[in-house]
């Protein structure tokens, strides 16, 4: 229990730290953005993004499937388990991601990308270009991934957060470079991104290996019963993932469809405010999840209790942190982006309320998950999932995008006290066995 309670603390500490450095860059990142492309550029690449990079859910579940599986193995110290889990989780997201370009290429052939998106200020052909490129970096994102859940299974979460800062830096170097000589076109952009990522990524990757070599996974380690034990962990990570799209990705989609991309540039940006509170307690969630999937291994229940009262506290702070931003969001924008944003005033508070949920939320859903004790979740996550696309999509014409978030703050506060009332349960029908 000491050296797991130290490698939380490390991890911590150091994604802390990651997130701060991350923090800055963003200060100087999205004002660049917000420069370099124009209002409905900016609506149409946050909204690709968001939507291709639904595939990051949409991939069986294999992700926090493979997740568990290899931190088992750790935990066990089984080795041959560990190389064949990788391999095989390799096999199959590749396979995932060559459909997914068939399927993407083939669909960019007959639709008509300004309808989608709902606007005829970008021509069709730009539209296309961004779509396939965009799609195309996010399937190679999403293959390379597989590298965050080999550094969670070790429990050293801090790692993909130092690759974000190194990603951060470099699009600031490329954005700051492609607007200094004035080389402006939405493309370059997308390129740019795409860059800064995959380098970043492939480092992490070169860098594990070269320290690990008797763990590099290869194809005379795909196993076939693994890759079963894996897709029947998976399977139920799938249907989570799907719903997950819903509640917390589908904001900017929802928003262009029944609004119109003009106005999901401020709803974003005071989105991703708040968001910095959100991402600094899910980098204090994000190690307990491998190490309640440990202690969950090894019945040590003691320590996953005192770790979650611990954690349930905490929400006090996080509080206090979305009543602060909320009371100055104006001036957080303002010296943020050198703009005036058009907010409506009941935004950052439904904003808000929406990030002290996610708390709540995931206070419950990561023991839960690292347990791999997921059927209500599912079953719970699906009627979470509709309750957001019906409120919302009602609450939108009459509240604006104020609605939007208003209806996402509903769902998790809902969905989150399901989540206590399980997680209760487990640990009640566990420590009496």
């Amino acid at each position: 229990m000491p050296k797991r309670n130290n490698l939380v603390r490390r991890n911590i500490a150091l994604s802390v730290i990651f997130k701060g450095m991350s923090v800055a860059l963003s200060l100087l990142l999205l004002p660049l953005t917000v420069n370099y492309l124009s209002q409905v550029e900016y609506g149409i690449w946050v909204t690709l993004l968001g939507v291709l990079s639904w595939v990051n859910y949409l991939d069986m579940g294999v992700g926090p499937g493979l997740r568990n599986k290899l931190t088992e193995a750790i935990s066990l110290d089984d080795v041959q388990a560990f190389k064949s889990y990788l391999s095989s989780g390799i096999v199959m997201i590749a396979g995932l991601c060559f459909i997914a370009v068939v399927v993407l290429y083939g669909v960019l052939q007959v639709v008509d990308l300004n309808r989608i998106l709902n606007t005829t200020e970008v021509t069709n052909e730009l539209l296309y270009y961004a779509t396939l490129y965009t799609g195309i970096i996010v399937l190679f994102l999403f293959f390379l991934s597989i590298m965050d859940q080999v550094y969670n299974a070790f429990q050293q979460t801090a790692v993909p957060g130092f690759v974000g800062v190194v990603q951060s830096t470099l699009m600031v170097g490329f954005i700051y470079f492609l607007t200094r000589f004035n080389y402006r076109n939405m493309l370059y952009f997308i390129l740019a991104f795409g860059i800064s990522a995959i380098l970043s990524k492939l480092g992490m990757c070169v860098w594990f290996f070269s320290r690990h070599t008797g763990l590099l996974p290869g194809f005379k380690y795909v196993n076939r019963e693994y890759m079963v034990s894996l897709v029947s962990l998976s399977a139920k990570f799938l249907l989570l993932n799907v719903t997950c799209i819903f509640i917390y990705s589908s904001a900017d989609f929802m928003i262009t469809l029944r609004l119109g991309p003009d106005l999901v540039r401020d709803f974003d940006i005071v989105f991703k405010v708040f968001y910095f509170i959100s991402t600094l307690y899910f980098f204090m969630f994000n190690p307990l999840w491998s190490a309640y999937t440990d202690a969950y291994v090894k019945k040590d229940f003691i320590w996953i209790r005192k770790t979650l009262r611990k954690t349930t506290l905490l929400i006090i702070p996080v509080i206090l942190a979305v009543i602060v931003v909320a009371l100055n969001i104006r001036l957080i924008t303002r010296i943020w982006t050198g703009i005036e944003l058009d907010i409506p005033d009941s935004l950052p508070l439904a904003i808000g309320l929406y990030t002290v949920g996610l708390y709540w939320l995931a206070n419950w859903n990561y023991f839960i998950n690292g347990s791999g004790q997921v059927n209500l979740e599912i079953i719970v996550s699906v009627i979470a999932a509709v309750g957001t696309a019906v409120l919302s999509w009602t609450l939108m014409p009459l509240l604006g995008t104020t609605g939007m978030a208003l209806a996402m703050a509903i769902v998790v506060f809902l969905f989150g006290t399901a989540m206590c009332i399980q997680t209760m349960r487990i640990l009640r029908e566990n420590c009496y066995k």
